[in-house]
């Protein structure tokens, strides 16, 4: 949250597990962002917050991808909001690692090819 606050001030915010910490946060943000193992293989029946305080125009990410359909996603979904499964995280994380390292561009086709496969 602090880096992405030098960039724009305010832009970003870290929330607390209790539900008014996570209403307020709720309240005044578009993207919410679970990157806690919270819903992650073998706790997958768990959320990180109660899902009934989306709205429909919050766009929901989800750092896991074991299992790669979360039930906060699932939950989120099923409340009209956009969502973003944890397997383009590790796709497009490990493409610019690639990048980085050897200087070279990512071939994302079959990386996202070979993730895809192996999580299924």
């Amino acid at each position: 949250a602090s880096d992405l606050n030098a960039y724009r001030s305010n832009i970003c915010t870290t929330a607390c597990n209790e539900e008014m910490c996570v209403k307020d946060a709720l309240a005044n943000s578009q993207l919410v962002v679970n990157a806690t193992c919270s819903g992650m293989a073998p706790n997958i029946d768990e959320t990180p917050f109660n899902t009934q305080l989306l709205r429909p125009d919050h766009f929901v990410a989800d750092i896991v991808y074991i299992p790669n359909h979360t039930k906060l996603l699932a939950e989120a979904e099923a409340l009209g909001c956009k969502t973003l499964e944890g397997q383009w995280m590790t796709i497009w994380q490990g493409a610019e690692a690639f990048e980085f390292w050897t200087g070279e561009k990512a071939n994302t086709e079959i990386m996202t090819k070979i993730v895809l496969e192996s999580l299924s």
